[in-house]
């Protein structure tokens, strides 16, 4: 199994399986709100906007284009592809996704398979992203987030490729890989690229106490690696304008990161204020407005980020404001107690895996929990959670089955250990004879 076949097959899956659910699946229900899009979803709003700008451009030039109409990237990337091919519908959209989506499984294969060096666990590790229900509303439906799981997944492969930077051409792959990947995340999630460089820089930093990395091109490739991130979050234009509101109070204001939270705090208030009646709100009676309340917060926010939602919430389906909620609700459970199990299996890679395997998992596990952190501090529905944590659950799901592969490496040939490697060295060395 190759990256290329891999990457062909779930492009080939989701164009398949999107076709099956806008053209056959939603129209069959009742939660149906035309064109293949589920009732209650931004999505529907998304196509709306690309529609009409569709037809102002149709009728007065592309001058009248713009990559985020109404502040929505994802309509402007539709727009141009029901000019370009004459057909308003969303199923158009769907090319784009499945390549998006197979860059991320492929990038997903291709690190776990560097760490493990086993392509049936690499393998292995896809199969949420395969089987996952939710994913559907990923692929399926025109959004931001199969651009941004593609992106993160991408920093994940360029993170783990870090080592193997030794060359010029080595470097170049990984500036392009670097900066396709955080451009795809800004062009949806502006701010998001925020999160990421600030999970990277913590990624980077663990895996340089943990492994201790000697040599200089490891050091130059790592901030060949920040820095690209920096430039794009930095330097790239935000066309939205920044919300502003009074909430921040905090007296005396924190040095270098006062402006920060303060946007933070806002952007939380922005989601307690503008769905109060969304079923799946959770803590929207906690505002930050000073850095003891930020504080304060901190581990209930990681209980959030990284369980929920909890199994009290699963059965609530009455409790299901969006149409089609409370089957959602019900679809969720296997997917949490997958994603419960591979928690559970993130402790297998504190078994002795080779020292810099094993620094390299703690580093992701990090870069995959801090994602999840911040956003659990700014998002109060769950609903929401759960698809922008999408890609560190993907991530713990990787590590997890990771984890569990090794405690099943000594019952079963099907998930081989990796050579350590002193005894690759010792198994390639010839032998002299006498």
């Amino acid at each position: 199994m190759t990256p290329q076949t891999i990457g062909c097959g779930v492009f080939l899956y989701v164009m398949a399986m999107g076709l099956l659910l806008q053209k056959v699946i939603l129209p069959l229900t009742p939660w149906h709100a035309g064109h293949g899009l589920l009732a209650g979803g931004d999505w529907v709003r998304f196509h709306s906007i690309a529609d009409r700008l569709a037809q102002t451009i149709e009728g007065q030039g592309w001058n009248h284009w713009v990559l985020r109409p109404e502040g929505q990237a994802p309509s402007g990337v539709a727009a141009a592809l029901y000019v370009l091919t004459g057909i308003h519908e969303p199923w158009v959209v769907l090319p784009v996704n499945a390549t998006l989506y197979a860059m991320a499984a492929t990038c997903l294969w291709h690190a776990v398979f560097l760490i493990s060096r086993s392509r049936n666990t690499a393998l292995f590790v896809l199969v949420p992203m395969m089987l996952f229900p939710s994913t559907a509303m990923i692929w399926g439906q025109i959004h931001k987030d199969v651009w941004v799981l593609a992106g993160v997944l991408g920093l994940v492969r360029g993170f783990v490729n870090l080592d193997r930077t030794r060359s010029m051409r080595d470097g170049l792959r990984l500036a392009c890989l670097t900066s396709l990947s955080t451009g795809l995340i800004w062009i949806m999630r502006p701010y998001a690229a925020k999160i990421f460089l600030a999970a990277s820089v913590l990624a980077v930093l663990v895996l340089a106490v943990l492994d201790r990395p000697r040599h200089r091109a490891w050091w130059g490739a790592a901030g060949l690696f920040l820095l690209i991130q920096a430039i794009v979050v930095v330097q790239a234009p935000v066309e939205a304008p920044a919300q502003v509101c009074d909430v921040w109070y905090q007296q005396p204001p924190i040095p270098v990161l006062d402006r920060q939270l303060a946007s933070l705090a806002c952007t939380r208030e922005a989601f307690r204020v503008s769905y109060p009646l969304a079923g799946s709100n959770i803590d929207v009676d906690v505002a930050f407005h000073h850095v003891r309340d930020l504080v304060r917060y901190l581990p209930r926010a990681l209980q959030i980020a990284l369980f929920a939602p909890f199994p009290t919430m699963w059965v609530e389906v009455t409790h299901a404001v969006q149409p089609g909620g409370g089957v959602q609700r019900l679809l969720v459970i296997p997917e949490m107690v997958v994603y419960y199990l591979a928690l559970v299996g993130c402790v297998g890679f504190l078994v002795p895996a080779g020292g810099q395997r094993q620094a390299i998992l703690v580093a992701l596990f990090g870069f995959a929990v801090v994602i999840a952190w911040i956003y659990a501090l700014v998002v109060t529905n769950v609903g929401t959670l759960y698809r922008m944590r999408y890609p560190a659950m993907l991530l713990l799901c990787a590590i997890g089955g990771w984890g569990w592969t090794r405690l099943w490496a000594k019952r079963t040939r099907f998930f081989p250990p990796a050579p350590r490697p002193s005894e690759s060295h010792r198994a390639q060395a010839p032998v002299r004879r006498h």
